[in-house]
């Protein structure tokens, strides 16, 4: 009878020291979006008096605007061709070679790209809006052309090939699409600047660097925008709340982990060599914990905590059950 209190107290115990620690935070979820099979629209306009660009997207309804140093546009490997033999397409290389068309008219199994310019109120600007393509970085060339009234190759927007900047006026309140096509795969970054006079005076401008990853290419790889890394640390990498002693579920003396999560505070978070894991604007898709950088979260010290409650707790249930064993043999007697 006397056992049942030990036995008692030994599960309660038990199960307080089998609670759970608190959950240790998790990686922030990445804010670059991947497009591929959907309309999208280098969508500028004209916000306090500031001009902003950024993409329109149709994969939510109502469409969303998106920052273009989040976006990483595809051309997936569905948008392989050959150059036809026709002498036009010359520019793109000789007959038969490959290269990666993402077409003026919609394809379902590619991305649809164009631009537009119907955000802006008609009056807002003196004249047109100029876009200008300043840089193309990557593997090979990019053109962008409209198609001739009866196919073929009509108007000329941008060439990479034959030398940048290459400027194209943009008609008010004009939705246009356009061919998009590259001579290698790989990953491309196109940037581009638009500018416009005001109509009560004053010129306003902005530039952008959008990513491409043309061909057979891992997106969860590439880095949006400019590609550039943080130099400042990352909240995902440094999670400093959770070494805090007055964050720990047990603040007992002999648990204060305050000396043993050091470690984790001097690694840089510029060393993964993930780069999408500290991109300037926003991380990978390849973010959660322990992704192919292999990275860790940092530890609080739980880990040593838990033990030594439980060897601790051991003890003690075995010095009440021998003195309640000694009782007994007494009283026996």
């Amino acid at each position: 009878m006397r056992i049942a209190p030990a036995t008692a107290l030994l599960a309660a115990l038990l199960g307080s020291a089998a609670t759970p620690a608190a959950a240790l935070p998790a990686y922030a979820q990445t804010a670059t979006v991947v497009l591929d099979k959907v309309h999208v629209d280098i969508s500028p306009k004209i916000e306090n008096g500031r001009l902003v660009i950024e993409v329109g997207d149709d994969t939510t309804s109502p469409r969303r605007f998106l920052d273009p140093a989040t976006v990483v546009m595809v051309a997936n490997p569905q948008s392989k061709k050959s150059v036809p033999a026709d002498p036009a397409y010359n520019f793109l290389g000789s007959a038969g070679s490959p290269f990666w068309l993402l077409p003026m008219v919609q394809d379902a199994n590619v991305l649809w790209p164009g631009w537009s310019t119907e955000r802006i109120p008609t009056g807002t600007l003196t004249g047109q809006l100029s876009w200008t393509i300043t840089d193309v970085t990557g593997p090979g060339d990019l053109w962008v052309w409209l198609s001739g009234d009866f196919g073929g190759v009509g108007e000329m927007w941008f060439n990479s090939k034959d030398g940048l900047p290459d400027t194209h006026a943009m008609a008010d309140r004009s939705h246009v699409h356009g061919n998009w096509a590259f001579s290698a795969e790989g990953v491309y970054r196109v940037t581009f600047e638009m500018k416009g006079t005001l109509a009560g005076g004053g010129q306003v401008s902005d530039t952008e660097t959008i990513a491409f990853a043309v061909g057979d290419v891992d997106t969860s790889t590439v880095v949006p925008g400019k590609g550039t890394t943080s130099t400042s640390p990352s909240p995902t990498a440094t999670p400093s709340a959770s070494v805090s002693p007055t964050a720990s579920p047990t603040p007992t003396p002999e648990t204060s982990p305050s000396a043993s999560p050091t470690p984790t505070s001097t690694p840089s978070p510029t060393s993964s060599p993930t780069p999408s894991t500290t991109s300037a604007s926003t991380t990978s898709p390849t973010d959660p914990p322990l992704a192919s950088g292999g990275r860790e979260l940092a530890k609080t010290g739980d880990g040593l905590v838990v033990p030594l409650l439980l060897g601790g707790l051991l003890l003690a249930c075995a010095g009440v059950i021998l003195i309640v064993r000694v009782r007994a043999r007494r009283q026996a007697l």
